[in-house]
């Protein structure tokens, strides 16, 4: 067998196994993915925290708190401290005894005055110490609540929510019945501690529900001063033959207006309690991305659990960044010069009507308030204060010249700087008067801005809605009222001390 019949050494050897190319091109086509993933992720990461942190110092550059250590404040010593005496005139508040108990509820029925007058004059005189530690409180200038922010800062505890609604509305029931009993000197500076109750509760600042309670202060105080104004006495225009009235002073009359039209701090306070909503937001993303199992409690339900959620991070900032722009565009929108400006400044509620965008803002579905109601009350309070400013220099106007004006242009400068402007009118007119009317009234064209000439709306439960029609205020003091229940079913009088078991309520007012 010559060498080229030979076998070749290779013909006995296994051969090559397939070599899977196309399986090697899958594996590197998903590394690939992998670390284009990867490096995404990385970029999200890193524009989403560009992005939140751009916002924060944009909001620090203007001065505007942003992070918990922001809403840090030193504590006010006792002796300084508005809420301290409060808080402890609260606490001294007595209620009536079960033969006045029918008293709590004079505040929403001014009318029942005359026939339980002797019930609240004994609840007043119980409650000396009481007005005592409120008047103290009103020539404080600094208010600490003692409330102390930690994260999570949507879970933060206020106290003397209720309880200082109940104060409000005994200040409220003491300025009629000192009125009643002819002694307006003493009923307007209770009038006067009543909204510097409200101011400096509002002063809880980083707390929505804060200034809405200090609004619902503002409120008593309001409907309170729509029942005195009317009647109403000035030092040198009482009655000769009533030594008992004690009028009040002009100069009492002139600070009331003041007190009234005094809105910095109203507006103020809007601005920091929707500055303590963005707080909150920003702290809650914060857990949702860093504490295990947070997003779940934080949010109510509906939030990813971990890990997802640090997956989710970026999204979760850029979510942070959305909130942010929608409160700031709220606390600047409440120092607007009308509501309608308000409006078109804020951005409204997100409606999120698809499954991407709910998904794209899931906090936000969670987490973000609707503002919508709490600025219509904020400027709701700026129309009642400024109508009822003006109601009182019409008062003193009638007290001089002996009638009512024919116009508001007539209390300028006399009794005003100028007359109020309407806060719900776009085009910037002043408030509204109808001294003609079957009821007199003060108006404001309320929240569809339509003027309809002071018309009012009654709801079934018998109250003036502030929903429909106009915003009013009675000038004769006529507002249609429904009697509480306590008030409809006791008679009045020392004979009213049968036990029947029953809780007095409050009026129907929200605790």
């Amino acid at each position: 067998m010559t060498s080229a019949e030979a076998p070749s050494a290779t013909d006995d050897t296994p051969p090559i196994p397939p070599r899977y190319w196309w399986l090697k091109r899958i594996l590197l086509a998903v590394g690939v993915l992998i670390l284009a993933l990867v490096a995404l992720r990385w970029w999200w990461g890193y524009e989403a925290e560009r992005r939140l942190q751009a916002n924060i110092d944009e909001y620090r550059a203007a001065g505007q708190p942003v992070t918990i250590e922001d809403f840090q404040f030193p504590p006010v010593p006792d002796e300084d401290n508005a809420a301290h005496f409060l808080t402890s005139a609260h606490s001294t508040l007595a209620r009536p005894s079960l033969q006045d108990a029918v008293a709590e509820d004079l505040y929403s029925y001014p009318d029942g005055l005359s026939e339980h007058a002797d019930a609240a004059g004994r609840w007043v005189a119980a409650n000396a110490e009481t007005l005592r530690l409120v008047r103290e409180a009103r020539g404080k200038d600094n208010a600490d609540w003692g409330v102390r922010i930690k994260s999570p800062a949507i879970n933060t505890v206020l106290p003397q929510l209720s309880g200082q609604r109940a104060l409000a509305r005994f200040l409220c029931t003491t300025a009629l019945f000192q009125h009643h009993a002819g002694d307006d000197a003493a009923a307007v500076e209770t009038l006067r501690d009543t909204l510097a109750q409200g101011q400096m509760f509002g002063e809880m600042r980083a707390f929505l529900v804060g200034h809405l309670v200090a609004i619902t202060i503002d409120a008593l105080a309001v409907d309170a001063l729509e029942s005195i104004a009317p009647t109403l006495l000035v030092a040198a225009q009482h009655p000769p033959d009533r030594p008992e009235v004690t009028p009040a002073t002009r100069a009492q009359i002139h600070a009331l207006i003041a007190d009234l039209l005094d809105e910095e701090t109203l507006r103020e306070n809007w601005r920091w309690a929707i500055y303590g909503e963005r707080l909150s937001v920003l702290d809650s993303v914060k857990l949702a991305t860093t504490t295990p199992g947070a997003v779940m409690t934080v949010g109510g339900g509906g939030l990813p659990p971990q890990p997802l959620a640090r997956f989710l991070e970026p999204m979760f900032k850029l979510d942070a960044v959305f909130m942010m722009k929608f409160c700031a565009a709220y606390a600047e929108a409440g120092l607007s010069t009308d509501y309608h400006q308000a409006k078109h400044t804020a951005s409204g509620f997100p409606r999120f009507e698809s499954n991407i965008e709910r998904t794209a803002h899931l906090l936000s579905w969670n987490l973000l308030p609707s503002l919508d109601v709490s600025i219509r009350f904020h400027f709701q309070a700026l129309a009642a204060r400024r109508m009822a400013a003006t109601a009182v220099a019409i008062r003193l106007y009638e007290l001089d010249h002996g009638g009512r004006p024919i116009s508001l242009e007539e209390l300028v400068p006399d009794y005003l700087s100028s007359v109020p402007a309407d806060p719900f009118a776009a085009d910037g007119r002043s408030l509204g008067y109808r001294p003609d009317a079957p009821k007199p009234v003060l108006y404001s064209v309320g929240v569809d801005g339509k003027d309809d000439g002071g018309e009012y709306e009654v709801i079934a439960t018998g109250l003036v809605t502030s929903d429909a029609l106009d915003l009013v205020f009675f000038l004769d003091g006529d507002r249609p009222w429904p009697i509480p229940a306590s008030l409809a079913t006791q008679p009045a009088g020392p004979e009213a001390v049968e036990d029947e078991g029953n809780e007095v309520g409050n009026g129907g007012q929200p605790e």
